[in-house]
Order: structure tokens, then C-alpha cells, then sequence
């Protein structure tokens, strides 16, 4: 991986990932999403360094009806499924037969076991662990810390609070917290 490319975005994420682009030989620059119409006149690929969920599906949507090309990030990632806009930060092991959609973002020292789907524009915050054949719907945040165990469903924009542990099935929107996990009362 080297040339040049635009991380949409300038705030934290977008800055480390400039720093692992950085690292790998490329010539990473931030666009701000001031400076989107320079990113666009360029024609370089676009790396998508925002770190929430609706950021993320909105970016894709919007620069992919534009015929934008996403580049995936992926730091030692094999025998899996990446679609375009995923990054996968250092430190994660993603194991076999998984599925991850497009702008997915697998943050720092995350695991996700055999066969899992991370659906469209989900974020996994560092240091979460995903069982094996786990299937994660759309739009999610996985907070950092939480361990999801084998076999569950997290349903389409739900949230999975810091450090909780997952036992059942999460339905769609609903937020759990705490060991083990459960819905967060409104």
C-alpha cells in the first residue's frame, strides 16, 4: 500500500490513521469535511476517518452516488471478506471466514472470531472482543471493552455499552449495558 490518499475527517481517528498510513509508506492527507470539494478534484482514494456510525454510513453514501473510490485499511487481516471504506486498526485479529461490510471501523486491539458479519458502517471501539458467529447488524457502536459471546445478534443500530458482556440477542436500536447485558432503560 503506498500513494497518495484523502482520511476524510480531522480528528482523532482520522489523525491516527494518518499516523498508520504514515508508518506504512503512503502519503496520507487529511481532508476536514470543509475540504471535501479539493478531496473529490484530486481522484485519490478516500479512507473514511470518522468514528461514529452515522458519520460513517453517511460518508459512504454520499461519496459512493458520487463514484468515489474507497480504500480499505487493513493491518494483518487474512482469509476474511473486507469490503471498501473498512479500516482495521492495529492490534485486531479478525479470523476466518468473516464478513465485513463497507465503512466498517474495527478500532484498536479488537478480536472477532470465525465466521462473524459486521454489517454496513459499524464501529467497534478498541479492545472489544467478538465471539465466533456473531452476526452485527448495521450501524452499531460496540463500546470498548464489551465482549459479545458466541453465536448472538446484535440487531441493526443498536449499542453495546463499554465493558459489557453479552449473553442474548440485542433487538435493533435498543442500547445494553453491564455484565451480563441489559437494555437500558429510556
Amino acid at each position: 500500500m503506498s500513494g497518495k490518499y484523502y482520511i476524510l475527517g480531522d480528528g482523532g481517528l482520522a489523525r491516527e490513521i494518518h499516523a498508520y498510513m504514515r508508518s506504512l509508506g503512503c502519503k496520507p492527507k487529511l481532508a476536514g469535511l470543509a475540504d471535501e470539494s479539493d478531496a473529490i478534484a484530486s481522484g485519490e482514494p478516500l479512507v473514511i476517518g470518522l468514528g461514529f456510525p452515522s458519520q460513517r454510513i453517511g460518508a459512504w453514501c454520499k461519496y459512493a452516488s458520487l463514484g468515489w473510490r474507497f480504500q480499505p485499511m487493513v493491518f494483518g487481516v487474512s482469509h476474511s471478506e473486507m469490503n471498501p471504506g473498512v479500516i482495521i486498526c492495529p492490534g485486531s485479529i479478525i479470523t476466518v471466514g468473516c464478513r465485513i461490510g463497507p465503512a466498517v471501523l474495527v478500532n484498536l486491539n479488537c478480536t472477532v472470531g470465525h465466521d462473524c458479519i459486521i454489517g454496513d458502517g459499524t464501529v467497534v471501539n478498541p479492545g472489544a472482543n467478538i465471539s465466533g458467529n456473531v452476526r452485527i447488524g448495521t450501524g452499531c457502536l460496540i463500546g470498548t471493552g464489551a465482549q459479545i459471546l458466541q453465536g448472538l445478534v446484535i440487531g441493526d443500530g443498536a449499542t453495546v455499552g463499554a465493558g459489557a458482556v453479552v449473553t442474548h440477542n440485542v433487538q435493533p436500536g435498543t442500547t445494553v449495558i453491564g455484565v451480563p447485558a441489559r437494555r437500558m432503560d429510556k
